[in-house]
């Protein structure tokens, strides 16, 4: 009974071992976010989806004489975000619903462990997505994908290939500015 108890504590250091040296190998390359509310749903077409809708960007750090790890927000903030592109537009909450869940999750204060606010956005993520959609407040997502969205609270550090998505967020806001009428700034001409 020890040694299984020691052996799974020893695979969990092992693996964070291996997300540290990939995260310092990789560099700029690739993130490091805690990802809560794993949605896992069979979408009426037959996708697959089992993937946090809640992303927020995290640094890992290891103090080597002492054997430990520590998981915390960048100097530049945590800037948790709304993961919704998984889904087909028709699966997608509407603009209003949308806007509901940005309003909920400005109130976290980017603190994805504020529960209270957190587990609210994900309950109305889960309904928005269907009028079926459970929230579960585990820890643990379910091994079974069901025809009934579940987004289940389930935290995870994950490091992935960095996206896109900021320089489109960039380039959205060049348009909106240019759109409301300000010059482009030298450097673009």
């Amino acid at each position: 009974e020890l040694h299984r108890r020691w052996k799974t504590i020893q695979d969990v250091y092992a693996h964070l071992f291996s997300i540290y040296q990939s995260q310092v190998k990789l560099g700029e390359e690739f993130e490091l976010v805690v990802g809560v509310g794993c949605l896992v749903w069979r979408t009426p077409r037959g996708q697959l989806i089992r993937r946090h809708v809640l992303t927020a960007k995290a640094s890992l750090t290891f103090d080597s004489s002492r054997g430990e790890f520590a998981v915390s927000a960048p100097s530049d903030g945590a800037k948790i975000q709304l993961e919704l592109d998984m889904l087909e537009a028709d699966e997608s909450p509407t603009a209003g619903e949308r806007r509901q869940i940005d309003e909920l999750l400005g109130r976290s204060e980017n603190d994805i462990w504020d529960r209270s606010t957190i587990d609210t956005v994900l309950r109305a993520v889960a309904h928005s997505i269907e009028d079926t959609g459970t929230f579960d407040a585990g820890l643990l997502a379910p091994a079974a994908t069901e025809k009934t969205p579940q987004v289940v609270f389930a935290p995870a550090l994950i490091l992935r290939k960095r996206s896109a998505r900021g320089y489109l967020a960039v380039l959205a806001k060049i348009l909106s500015q240019l759109e409301e009428g300000q010059k482009v700034p030298k450097g673009f001409v």
